[in-house]
């Protein structure tokens, strides 16, 4: 396996409390045993055990259930574990996290900064409340590993894009549309979108061989509801396909996939851990506001 990689660089944020004991809640917006979830949190827990943080870790459990059907109980639940509990900070892990944190920070955690990381696409509609956010911003680049398919594969004629319809899925796609649209550089662009596992692996397994390669976004939720690890789908879909298939994750080195310029959740951890130690430190007052985010470079890797 080859990588290369860039440098993250934090952006300080704005807030008006200062911590005042090193205990950190994290909300995931995964489940416990998810390689993205369990990379992203162990890298933090490595980063805050220099600073003697205690850490508490929450699971919203969103990729196999959405939140619109679980929030009615996990709310009540949170509130009461931690309202009445005083954290230097709330590190809030991918988009379903942030978009719960963001709703209900005013009774889970008033006046306490919220530190975020894994976010897709960020927006500063994202969040309501910029004096007390600041975080870290996942950048996938499917243009970049479009250039890589193309650099390996020559004669490629056809690229075709899968995403599922979760919102990791959605955004990955829409993504994949603005870089690629529906023809890049004479090759032609497809996308298999939010489809039944059976449908997808038919229609996966009529690609040709020499001009065809998949772009493989994430599809952990097929349109029947039934959930697959990002290792199990890889998998699926490298069986399934003649061609070969690239993707945007680190996680998805070892299961078939060729390579792809490809993010990390440990660089997300500990990019995002380092603005929690700067909260405890005090070198970070929250006294700036957020003007923009900080970036994990993604990597170049693939395959020998």
């Amino acid at each position: 396996m080859l990588a290369s990689c860039g440098a993250w660089v934090p952006v300080l944020a704005a807030g008006r409390t200062e911590a005042t004991s090193p205990r950190v809640l994290m909300l995931n917006s995964y489940h416990y045993g998810q390689s993205w979830t369990d990379r992203l949190t162990a890298s933090v827990q490595h980063e805050l055990a220099a600073v003697n943080a205690e850490m508490v870790v929450e699971y919203l459990d969103t990729k196999r259930q959405p939140l619109s059907a679980t929030e009615h109980f996990l709310l009540p639940y949170l509130l009461e574990r931690h309202a009445a509990v005083r954290y230097a900070a709330v590190l809030v892990a991918d988009n379903d996290a942030l978009d719960f944190i963001r709703r209900h920070h005013d009774r889970l955690a008033p006046e306490t900064p919220i530190v975020f990381c894994g976010i897709n696409y960020f927006t500063m509609e994202m969040i309501d409340d910029a004096t007390l956010f600041t975080g870290v911003m996942e950048v996938t680049d499917p243009g970049a590993t479009f250039a890589l398919m193309k650099m390996m594969r020559p004669d490629l004629g056809r690229v075709v894009v899968v995403a599922d319809g979760t919102s990791t899925g959605l955004a990955e796609a829409r993504a994949a549309h603005q870089a690629l649209g529906d023809q890049k550089d004479g090759v032609a662009i497809e996308y298999l979108e939010n489809l039944s596992l059976e449908a997808l692996l038919g229609q996966l397994g009529t690609l040709d061989p020499l001009g065809d390669a998949v772009l493989l976004t994430v599809f952990n939720r097929d349109a029947t509801g039934q959930y697959f690890t990002y290792e199990e789908s890889a998998r699926l879909i490298t069986e399934a396909t003649p061609s070969p298939v690239f993707g945007l994750w680190d996680f998805y080195l070892g299961t078939g996939v060729v390579g792809g310029r490809m993010a990390s959740a440990s660089d997300q951890g500990k990019a995002a851990a380092h603005l929690v130690r700067s909260i405890i430190g005090g070198l970070l007052r929250m006294r700036y506001r957020l003007s923009r985010t900080a970036r994990t470079a993604s990597c170049l890797m693939f395959l020998r």
